[in-house]
């Protein structure tokens, strides 16, 4: 019992020092909620993180100490319990080894008392035979002496039965002061685990709130207007990179299509001027209409491009961060340069485009119109209809134009045929 109570004394001594580690843990928990609160506006991921991990090891050290307290609680309850029911057992059979002895000694008494009956019968029968008077005397003396050690041993067997009693009454009056005491212990330290279970739960109840704090301002951190501006700027380079490609792609088939015009005027196949002016008038307008197109993709694409660098102004502006802290810059790609080169480029290639009639090169009937042209060239008659159309400084070119726009075709129609022979 006295090794039962240390271990409990034990246990008492482990939980106060448990309750000092939880109330140091909560204060540094508290520590952290205060540094945190005072750096909302500028966050340190590697130390907030660092902190998160030491609380996360502190609460799960704690746990583990908590369940192997229990644990030794449990074993010494066990163990109390344990020894209370060997302690009763022990009882039970001193008892009954008391009452062995005593029923053994009853027995060794009477055959006693038997033999010495037996002696006494035998002296009477011989002095009855030699002097009948002594002998009657003698009887009553047997007598007598039988009825004072029938009163002797019932004396004596009053008094063991007195001692006996009283001992089982000490014994008895032990064992409820000790089973008093151990209900007592084992009460004071039921009340004692109920109240170290509130405050368990309690604790428990409080770090899941920690724990979803933490996790709460984790997703803050990962969801801040530095994290999505950083996506915004990834968009906005992806988009640009986007538009420098079709500004390219663009650029090239302008290129190739002026590439075929010197290389369909240099061809041989001919049509008539009149199929010639025909077919040629036609492409010009699918020409425009394609060149038209284009040139709103590229101001819708400039469009948006001007929007996305103005939003992305507003937010560094809205932002307002130290100079000593890297700010999110656009990219280089982004600068106005570029996007000036290209916005000329393409203006510069439209209007070249729309000067040499290009049409689309996969056209078959572009090489036909082409190569008559390149092959006849233009005759007497058709100088003739050119100057009677337009100004008299205006190009040739302009005058082809207009005709491809229908601008004087009646006037074409009217004049002599055009031969197919060179002036």
């Amino acid at each position: 019992m006295e090794d039962i109570d240390a271990r409990i004394e034990s246990y008492l001594n482990t939980m106060d020092a448990m309750e000092d580690q939880i109330n140091r843990l909560e204060s540094k928990l508290l520590e952290i909620n205060k540094r945190t609160a005072s750096k909302a506006t500028k966050p340190n991921l590697k130390i907030l993180d660092t902190k998160i991990n030491q609380s996360q090891n502190a609460i799960y050290k704690l746990q583990q100490e908590i369940q192997v307290e229990k644990d030794v609680f449990r074993g010494l309850t066990a163990q109390s319990e344990s020894a209370d029911l060997s302690q009763h057992t022990d009882n039970l059979e001193l008892i009954k080894r008391y009452e062995e002895l005593t029923e053994e000694n009853r027995n060794l008494t009477a055959k006693k008392n038997y033999l010495e009956s037996q002696n006494s019968q035998a002296s009477s029968e011989f002095m009855r035979v030699l002097n009948p008077k002594i002998h009657s005397l003698m009887n009553k003396a047997i007598q007598i002496e039988d009825q004072n050690q029938l009163y002797r041993n019932l004396l004596i067997e009053l008094e063991e039965e007195r001692t006996r009693i009283l001992s089982v009454y000490a014994k008895i009056t032990q064992a409820l002061n000790l089973d008093d005491k151990t209900k007592q212990k084992v009460k004071d330290l039921e009340d004692l685990i109920q109240n170290k279970t509130i405050i368990i739960s309690k604790l428990e109840e409080r770090l899941n709130y920690k724990i979803q704090d933490l996790k709460e301002k984790e997703y803050e951190i990962a969801n801040s207007e530095e994290q999505l501006l950083k996506e915004n700027n990834q968009n906005l380079e992806i988009e640009i990179e986007e538009l420098i490609k079709t500004q390219n792609i663009l650029l090239e088939e302008i290129k190739k299509i002026d590439t075929e015009i010197i290389e369909e005027k240099l061809r041989s196949n001919v049509l008539s001027p009149k199929e010639a002016h025909f077919r040629l008038k036609e492409e010009a307008k699918k020409l425009e209409t394609e060149i038209i197109e284009k040139n709103k993709i590229l101001k819708h694409k400039d469009k948006a491009l001007y929007k996305l660098k103005t939003d992305l102004q507003e937010i560094l502006k809205k932002i307002k961060k130290p100079k000593s802290r890297n700010s999110i810059r656009p990219s280089s790609h982004m600068s106005t340069p570029r996007l000036s080169e290209y916005r000329i480029t393409s203006t510069s290639a439209f209007s070249m485009t729309q000067q040499s009639f290009a049409v689309q090169p996969s056209d078959p009937r572009r090489n036909t119109i082409i190569s008559k042209i390149s092959k006849e060239g233009i005759t007497k008659d058709l100088m003739k209809t050119f100057r009677t159309v337009g100004k008299p400084e205006q190009s040739l070119g302009s005058k082809i134009v207009e005709l491809n726009r229908g601008l004087f075709l009646t006037r074409f129609n009217s004049t002599p045929a055009i031969s197919s022979s060179r002036g």
